[in-house]
């Protein structure tokens, strides 16, 4: 009986959402992984697996309700800075200062398209996750973020506008997934410039 009850089309969407953003996330870590074979360091493999279930949950229920609760976004954050710490990346207050800068940037984009169409184009929830972004990444991090949840969501935009016939500018995009998983390829592989 339990199990008829999960057989719900929610919950098989959330179980298909979940599969492609675990393979997404798998695939475009697989040469990372296998790079630091047997070399990497067991805080280092913590964080990455803490870092990845926190933005595959965000991602699968921003998919599903188009909100990212504080209750994953900040415990998110302070992950981060511990992960810092513990793993001596650099000075943990830059990464203070990268979190207040990731919210700031969406939160006073979100201002000015709300301010200038009249209406929320951009939740505080993704303000909050790319401050746990820059908590994790630290501030040279976040334009190579951006970069990539930009591209992401777009071709998220192209996927849904050729599926569903047609879009416009009142449909919602969740913007969590694009952006969760600029934050993961950022964390394996560094922002852009200092990609060699």
């Amino acid at each position: 009986m339990m199990a008829d009850s999960l057989r719900t089309p929610a919950f098989d969407q959330a179980a298909l959402v979940a599969a492609v953003l675990i393979g997404l996330f798998a695939l475009v870590g697989a040469p990372f992984w296998a790079a630091s074979a047997g070399v990497a360091d067991t805080a280092v493999v913590v964080a990455s697996a803490v870092l990845a279930a926190g933005l595959i949950a965000l991602s699968i229920i921003d998919v599903r309700t188009f909100r990212l609760p504080d209750c994953l976004t900040l415990p998110l954050l302070v992950c981060g800075l511990i992960a810092t710490w513990w793993i001596c990346i650099d000075d943990c207050r830059w990464h203070v200062v990268a979190a207040i800068a990731g919210y700031a940037i969406l939160r006073f984009t979100a201002a000015v398209y709300q301010r200038y169409r009249g209406c929320e184009g951009l939740g505080l929830g993704d303000a909050k996750l790319l401050a746990a972004g820059g908590a994790w990444l630290g501030v040279e991090a976040l334009p190579t973020v951006l970069l990539w949840a930009c591209l992401l969501a777009s071709a998220q935009v192209l996927f849904s506008w050729k599926r569903r016939g047609g879009i416009d500018a009142s449909t919602p995009v969740p913007f969590g997934p694009a952006l969760s998983l600029g934050i993961w390829l950022v964390w394996l592989y560094g922002p852009l410039s200092t990609v060699s």
